[in-house]
């Protein structure tokens, strides 16, 4: 980050005037957190969601089930994966899905493994839509469903397992504004932490 800030000083009033226009403030740099849910693409009518800490996908009825499926995208908890995301619980602040024995469940961060287990990759959905996450700590293992449970599985060629490990990113489930979350010393542009 210093390096970048060496580079452009001389411009360095219109590039935080920039800033302040996309609405990013200097000192600890704030970022609004994108809020969303997760709908699976195997089962249209469940989304990712946490029942009793573990992580399932379920359909949305009430308005603790909203709740309970819409996270935060966040920069992934771990320092050792720069180009990971975290999901934080909306209504649990501080409280991440993470695999623990191959099975998501939402907990706090508390050590290494906790942020390694709760840093996921975020890449194009393997069923040719929506997202998957690959687990950063075990590689080639994404997040998938399977009878309504939530876990990390090796990757198989199969189209069933694509289907289960592909999930589409809606926004708009809960009527409140967009949180915001501190990130000291970071910028995300057009989704690269800086």
């Amino acid at each position: 980050m210093n390096a970048l800030f060496r580079i452009i000083s001389p411009f360095s009033f219109t590039f935080k005037a920039l800033l302040v226009g996309l609405a990013i403030v200097f000192g600890d740099v704030t970022v609004a957190a994108q809020s969303i849910f997760l709908q699976s693409v195997s089962n249209p009518d469940q989304f990712i969601r946490y029942q009793y800490s573990k992580g399932v996908v379920t359909k949305i009825v009430t308005d603790l089930d909203k709740s309970d499926a819409t996270f935060r995208i966040v920069r992934g908890v771990s320092p050792k994966c720069s180009d990971c995301i975290s999901l934080e619980s909306v209504n649990f602040p501080g409280m991440y899905l993470r695999h623990q024995n191959y099975r998501l469940i939402l907990t706090t961060i508390s050590n290494d493994l906790d942020r390694a287990d709760a840093s996921f990759r975020q890449v194009g959905g393997l069923a040719g839509m929506g997202n998957s996450y690959e687990s950063f700590n075990f590689p080639n293992h994404f997040i998938r469903t399977l009878n309504g449970a939530l876990s990390i599985e090796a990757k198989k060629e199969d189209p069933a397992y694509y289907r289960d490990a592909s999930f589409l990113q809606k926004s708009g489930l809960i009527d409140s504004p967009a949180p915001v979350t501190t990130i000291t010393g970071r910028v995300c542009f057009a989704n690269v932490w800086w």
